[in-house]
């Protein structure tokens, strides 16, 4: 049983300071109506709230700088390889990607 307050106290923050950053992400979410979350080791998700996500390529580069490599279907791929609520919608979806995702720390790539 833990009896010190100190290390009962930190324990308390610890969880305290998670369930408020997990509250700030949803808020912000549903503020917003979209986000990027991680999808496994090699990909991210674009979320949209109340349509789905779009799950895109993002490979880690190691040999220099360690980035994340992000490839985006261009666009004559782009209605065949997304959900049909992002049809036409791929300057937009991007923009929101590179904001929440800047290019100073990411490389992107167009794949046809």
């Amino acid at each position: 049983m833990i009896s010190d307050p100190i290390v009962v106290i930190l324990i308390a923050a610890g969880v305290l300071w998670i369930l408020a950053w997990l509250t700030f992400r949803y808020v912000r979410f549903l503020i917003r109506g979209w986000m990027i979350i991680g999808h496994g080791r090699d990909e991210i998700a674009y979320v949209e709230h109340g349509n789905g996500k779009i799950v895109f390529w993002a490979e880690i580069c190691v040999g220099g700088p360690i980035r994340r490599v992000i490839c985006l279907p261009g666009e004559g791929d782009w209605q065949a390889k997304t959900p049909a609520w992002a049809s036409g919608r791929r300057d937009e979806i991007v923009t929101r990607i590179k904001q929440a995702m800047p290019e100073r720390h990411y490389e992107y790539r167009t794949i046809e």
